[in-house]
Order: structure tokens, then C-alpha cells, then sequence
């Protein structure tokens, strides 16, 4: 997007100068008015403001350091507050000192005459493209108290999914983690003691006692090949998948698991109804927020599915049918948002079809331990069946020898 300089009075009748990133220059005295600025001058920048990508110590920034942030924001906002006097306050009461060195950037550019959207738009690893649309919409359109509390009701929205997620799938890491260290302890200690007594024996070795064997020989001996190679081979995955190819197979691959396939449907159904819908309410146009939700759906598959909406609005057409005939999101979605264009309803239909998912969400997630452990269970039968055959079945052949 094109960024504009410009020069404007504000509302105490003094001149700033700042820049603002718009489609056209029209766009920008829009933009300027609607905040209550008289522009004087705009013209076009070749060359972009760069974001502000410092490090800096003081923790993680987390969603609910965000939420809560934005959640404060918007009840000073509401109260008449100034937003200087607001980003003061909010300061002192953060413990996140990164959090402050953020805040305190964003309150610089402020007084510098940039608006709130661009200030927090310099900080593209705190702030979202989502979150600074979502602000620059609450700006033009003069409700940026409630477009704020919208935004905040939608990070913790998200915030509860990924840790309802978490939680569930708690219980399956720890048992995977704890059969890899079992399998790995029995082969290094107790197949050697058994492998030595089998050599002596000169008795024939079944193929899962070779194998174990053959294991514990390569980690003795090969280990320091073997464990650069693995860590080379995820490094090496890592970065494949940050490429535009390997995200989009990666995504691919994530719609089509078992168990988490479904649910990744599910979550980003719920997900595309209530950006859309927050967005819409916040009086950003449909193609602006279209390609928003194409952004920050969190799957690119389904991203690409969501920018062939933009055609058809272009076009004329509604939303309901190239929804339908996509292949990713259930049937129930492109329903919903036909009935919400025909009645000329869609946000109530959003929100809607925003529970609904959110429900089978919630239903899905509390359930996930139950649907994983059969699949723990055989892998675990399988493991302890391999270790048990490996080891046994030599003891077995070797007495059948000795009788």
C-alpha cells in the first residue's frame, strides 16, 4: 500500500506533519477528516516508512497482555481520556518492560503527529495486520472505544481456543515424550546385556532382536552423526515451511490429519465468521476486510480460498456461492451467509454461525484426549509388543538349544 505524507491542522489548530499509508490520495483527506484534521498538503512517498524492529529485553509479549492492553485502552477512550494520557497510565501498570519500550515508541510517533493505527502498525511483531486495520477503521469512523472492545472480545476469543488446545493435548505429548525416553533407556541398557549372551549362544536372532540391536550399535558408535543429522533435518523442515511453498503444504497437510484436521476446519470457520464480522461492524470496506480475514485466518489453503471472495464481490456477486464451492469449509458456512445476504442480516448470521462452530469447538477439544488415546494405546501395544519380542523370543530359542 502507497504511503502518503502529509501536512494537517488539528483540532487545537496546530500543524503536524506525519505520513499515513491509504490506496489513494483521496483516501487520506478522508482519513485525516474523519479524525478531525484539516489537511493542508498530501503527496506521495516513494519509499516506505521501514518498521521498528529493535530487541529489547523484558519477556514475551503474550495474547493476554495484548487483550488486557486493549480491553484498558478502550474504557479510557470510552471515559474521554486522552490517548497520550491513556498510553501514560497503561505504561505504569505493565510489568512487561518490553511491553513499556513498545508503548513508550508508540506514544513518541503519536506526539509526533502519526495516528494511533500507524504508531502500532511500526510494530508488526506485537501488533497484527488485524489489529492495526481493525484500529485504523475505529479511527476513520469515530468509534475507536468500541471498535477496541470488539477487538479485545476476538483476542480472547482466540487466546481461549489456542489454550483450551493446549491443555488438551497436554496429556498426549506426555506420553509420547515418555515412550520415545522408555524405548530409547531399554535399547541402550538392557538390550546390550541381552545382545552379548545371545552372541555367545551362536543361536539364530529374530528380525526385531537384530533391529534392536542394530539401534543400540548405532547410537554407541554413530551418535555423534546421528544427532546433528536430526537436528539439520529439523532446522532444515523449519525453514522449508517458513517459504510460501512449504506453509501452503504445510497447511495442506494440517487440514487432512485425522482428529486435527476437522478441527483446524472448525477453528478457522469460527474464525473467518467473526473477523468478518467484527470488521464489517467496524465500517472497513468488504474488499479491505476480506483480504484481512485471507491474512489473519491462520491457514494458508484456506486464505487463498477466502481471496477468490474478493473476485466475486468485484464482480457483483455475493459471497455465499464460490464459498460453496470451495473446498475446505463445511457446507453449513456458505448457508449461513447466503440467509445473511437474502435478509440483509449477514452479522447477525456471522455471529451465528460464530457460536455454532464455537460450540463444536469446545465439544471437539474437551473430547481430543478420548479420540487420541486409542491411537496412544496401539502405538504403546506396538512398542512394548517390538521391545518384548526382541528380547524374549532369543531367551525362548536359546533355552528350546540348551534342552
Amino acid at each position: 500500500m502507497p504511503t502518503y505524507q502529509y501536512r494537517a491542522r488539528n483540532k487545537e489548530g496546530e500543524v503536524i506533519t506525519s505520513s499515513l499509508d491509504a490506496d489513494s490520495e483521496p483516501q487520506v483527506i478522508a482519513q485525516l477528516e474523519a479524525l478531525g484534521n484539516l489537511p493542508i498538503t498530501v503527496s506521495l512517498v516513494k519509499k516506505k516508512e521501514e518498521p521498528k524492529f529493535k530487541f529489547s529485553l523484558g519477556g514475551k509479549i503474550g495474547p493476554k497482555i495484548l487483550t488486557v492492553f486493549t480491553r484498558q485502552l478502550a474504557t479510557m477512550i470510552r471515559a474521554g481520556v486522552p490517548i497520550i494520557a491513556c498510553l501514560n497510565t497503561l505504561m505504569a501498570e505493565s510489568e512487561n518492560e518490553r511491553f513499556k519500550q513498545v508503548l513508550r515508541e508508540v506514544k513518541m510517533d503519536i506526539q509526533e503527529g502519526k495516528t494511533l493505527s500507524r504508531a502500532l502498525s511500526l510494530h508488526p511483531k506485537v501488533f497484527s495486520q488485524l489489529y492495526t486495520n481493525t484500529v485504523l477503521s475505529g479511527e476513520a469512523g469515530g468509534a475507536l472505544d468500541v471498535t477496541l472492545k470488539r477487538l479485545a472480545t476476538l483476542l480472547e476469543h482466540e487466546a481461549e481456543i489456542q489454550a483450551n488446545i493446549k491443555a488438551a493435548t497436554r496429556y498426549p505429548v506426555i506420553v509420547i515424550v515418555g515412550i520415545t525416553i522408555a524405548f530409547f533407556v531399554l535399547v541402550t541398557t538392557v538390550v546390550p546385556k541381552f545382545a552379548s549372551v545371545f552372541a555367545a549362544s551362536k543361536v539364530a536372532l529374530p528380525l526385531a532382536t537384530r533391529i534392536l540391536i542394530g539401534v543400540d550399535y548405532g547410537i554407541r558408535h554413530y551418535w555423534f552423526y546421528i544427532i546433528p543429522s536430526i537436528l539439520f533435518l529439523g532446522f532444515g523442515l523449519w525453514k522449508y515451511i517458513q517459504t510460501e511453498q512449504g506453509k501452503y503444504q504445510w497447511d495442506w497437510l494440517k487440514l487432512k490429519l485425522p482428529i486435527f484436521g476437522p478441527l483446524s476446519t472448525k477453528i478457522a470457520a469460527s474464525r473467518f465468521a467473526q473477523t468478518l464480522s467484527t470488521l464489517s461492524r467496524s465500517g472497513l470496506p468488504i474488499l479491505k476486510t476480506l483480504d484481512i480475514v485471507g491474512l489473519t485466518i491462520g491457514n494458508v489453503v484456506i486464505g487463498k480460498e477466502i481471496n477468490k471472495l474478493s473476485a466475486s464481490v468485484t464482480e457483483g456477486k455475493g459471497l455465499a456461492e464460490p464459498l460453496l464451492e470451495g473446498k475446505f469449509f463445511p457446507p453449513l458456512v456458505s448457508h449461513m451467509v447466503a440467509i445473511g445476504e437474502q435478509s440483509g442480516h449477514l452479522d447477525e448470521m456471522l455471529d451465528s454461525l460464530q457460536q455454532h462452530y464455537d460450540q463444536e469447538i469446545n465439544s471437539t477439544v474437551k473430547n481430543l484426549t478420548t479420540l487420541i488415546e486409542p491411537v496412544l494405546t496401539v502405538a504403546l501395544g506396538v512398542i512394548v509388543l517390538f521391545i518384548a519380542l526382541g528380547i524374549f523370543l532369543p531367551m525362548w530359542n536359546l533355552a528350546s538349544a540348551v534342552k
